[in-house]
């Protein structure tokens, strides 16, 4: 499938010839290179006493471009990100070159009305941490589009919005295949009054197809769901921002009908000028890829607190646990829980350094093999942003 990115990327020249004859803003360029050493205890998360460890050098590049007239109306950018991951162990397996290309455009009318198109490639080899223990390499490609209304000074927000993206993976186990590869079409739209001027309360509507690329497979796993939700975003308390919302999925296989109640909230609370914290909670229907089961339901919460030292230092630290009940097949429960803390050092908004290490676990009930593991990763990173 040929990424709209490439399509988008092909239009450059027009936008260049506005800049030099249209009196266009110049075009914003931020380049970036990296470099990080990583220790990985459990490169692929095998329960304990089978673990593999591994160094992980990896290089890294970028670049973000934007262009915009002088209205603001219209915006387009595109942005590129490579990284080279070499592995000490077993390196003619592991080592990988992951990719990620984007590319949208933008319009904003002065009457309140926006609309964006957007799409995104990612080529990427990792080893999946929710159900599968395995590396593998798969690639992904999502077009959305965002259409909405919302008049400064204005009570009503609407909004429509439609996404289609496609998942692939490189694989030489049929089964897997099957399980991972299809495609997804999302749309629907959102209603909202302002309560204040960054207060708003909504209610949205979304369908959701689902559909297997690689045959058919046994139970079938088409799917057609409706979403229903409501909530409030946006100023929610004096130095709280975030968003509040529950919903209800009902969604129909060819050979049966699951309804299942979702939330979730996320709430970002600026405790001094340096320092905010963040905090979440959620309920969520998600796709599942284990044996015959079709889905599951996650449930969990996590905080994290970021504080910007003086002389360019910050500190970051979080924790967070998650619950998964696999709904169908072998009876399955899974409890993550996730640590993690970081020290970087900016020099003139440009140069990063930082130490950072993120421990996981998986508790896995309810099967004789399991699938727990326990996984430490320690990273040194330097980033330089032009």
């Amino acid at each position: 499938m040929r990424p709209l990115a490439l399509v988008l990327l092909l239009a450059v020249p027009a936008s260049a010839a506005d800049v030099l004859y249209g009196g266009w803003k110049a075009p914003e360029l931020h380049p970036r290179l990296g470099f990080s050493e990583s220790y990985d205890d459990n490169i692929f998360r095998a329960p304990p006493g089978r673990e593999s460890s591994s160094w992980i050098h990896a290089f890294e590049a970028g670049l973000d471009a934007a262009v915009q007239s002088p209205s603001e109306i219209h915006r387009f950018d595109v942005g590129y990100d490579a990284a080279y991951q070499v592995f000490t162990r077993d390196p003619s397996f592991n080592n990988a070159f992951n990719q990620a290309l984007r590319a949208g455009y933008r319009w904003a009318a002065p009457t309140g009305f926006t609309a964006s198109l957007r799409d995104q490639y990612v080529n990427t080899n990792d080893p999946p941490t929710s159900e599968q223990t395995g590396r593998f390499r798969n690639w992904r490609n999502a077009v959305t589009l965002d259409l909405e209304y919302a008049p400064e000074g204005g009570r009503l927000v609407l909004g429509l919005d439609g996404s289609h993206s496609a998942f692939k993976y490189v694989s030489d186990v049929p089964r897997l295949s099957a399980l991972l590869n299809r495609t997804e079409q999302v749309f629907g739209g959102k209603a909202g009054y302002r309560l204040l001027p960054k207060t708003v309360v909504y209610a949205a509507y979304h369908r959701r197809l689902i559909h297997p690329t690689a045959g058919p497979a046994t139970p079938p796993r088409d799917s057609r769901s409706h979403v229903a939700s409501a909530g409030v975003e946006g100023d929610l308390a004096p130095k709280v921002t975030g968003s509040v919302e529950g919903g209800l999925t009902y969604r129909a296989y060819p050979d049966r009908v699951v309804r299942r109640f979702t939330s979730a909230a996320r709430l970002s609370y600026r405790a001094l000028e340096d320092l905010v914290i963040d905090g979440e909670a959620f309920r969520r229907f998600e796709e599942a890829t284990f044996g015959v089961g079709r889905f599951y339901v996650a449930t969990g919460a996590s905080a994290s607190a970021r504080y910007r030292l003086p002389a360019g230092l910050g500190v970051a630290a979080g924790f967070g646990v998650e619950r998964d009940e696999f709904g169908e097949g072998p009876r399955r429960r899974d409890v993550i829980y996730q640590a993690r803390g970081a020290l970087d050092y900016t020099l003139r908004g440009r140069y990063t350094l930082a130490l950072g290490h993120v421990f996981r676990r998986r508790d896995s009930g309810g099967l004789t093999t399991g699938f727990g593991f326990r996984n430490g990763v320690t990273t040194l990173s330097a980033t330089a942003r032009f």
